[in-house]
């Protein structure tokens, strides 16, 4: 009996967690800002502002239509405050991945990086942690350093069945980052990418300095 009835707290326990987590989606050229809106795949919103204000909680996820985001990057140090992440790489993972059977292009302005992952605060412990990226195209053909990187306090971050572009920029790497520093919970591991098209890219296909990560299939 006393077994029982902890299997069914433990069950009423996980029921709010995953009934809580919701689907939000962002289109090309949105001007949409609304949460609510954006949970309608035909009225996608603007892709940062869902980042940054949509898209927070574990088990979330967020849907790109297909087509090319112009001008748009996702530069934490910059215009995004990425979130906190989730719990786990099962029903507490946050998604942010390609809406089914369409291909989304982010495609940064000038010479930027398509995407860095960092939180304000990591020399905090402000950490990002159990997100998924799949099935996205990052297309950066201007860029100077990296057009995806993983950088301070990020880890536990899955990138998979991407496609990852770069530029024939001689210090331009593909994928990069990773840091292995003696901040207190800011070093970088437990990455995985996988099964991702790495190309164009004059510098390095993948120059990462992190730890404990897995690479392969690319």
């Amino acid at each position: 009996m006393t077994i029982l009835t902890t299997l069914l707290a433990s069950v009423l326990l996980l029921v709010p967690l995953l009934a809580s987590a919701t689907t939000y989606y962002a289109a090309p050229g949105s001007s949409v800002t609304s949460c609510n809106t954006a949970q309608n795949p035909n009225t996608g919103g603007d892709l940062v502002t869902m980042v940054n204000n949509c898209w927070r909680s574990a088990g979330d996820s967020l849907l790109l239509r297909g087509g090319t985001y112009s001008n748009t990057n996702l530069h934490g140090f910059v215009n995004t405050n990425w979130p906190a992440g989730g719990t786990d790489f099962g029903a507490g993972a946050m998604t942010m991945a390609a809406y089914p059977g369409e291909v989304p292009v982010i495609s940064p302005p000038g010479t930027a990086e398509a995407i860095i992952m960092v939180r304000n605060g990591w020399e905090s412990g402000w950490n990002i942690q159990y997100i998924i990226i799949d099935g996205i195209t990052f297309n950066a053909p201007n860029a100077t350093a990296v057009v995806v990187k993983i950088d301070l306090g990020t880890r536990f971050i899955r990138f998979s069945n991407n496609i990852i572009l770069g530029s024939l920029n001689a210090t331009c790497n593909c994928f990069g980052g990773g840091q292995n520093v003696s901040y207190p919970n800011s070093g970088t591991y437990g990455i995985e990418v996988l099964r991702n098209n790495i190309s164009g890219c004059a510098g390095y296909g993948i120059y990462y300095n992190g730890t404990q990560s897995l690479f392969d299939g690319n």
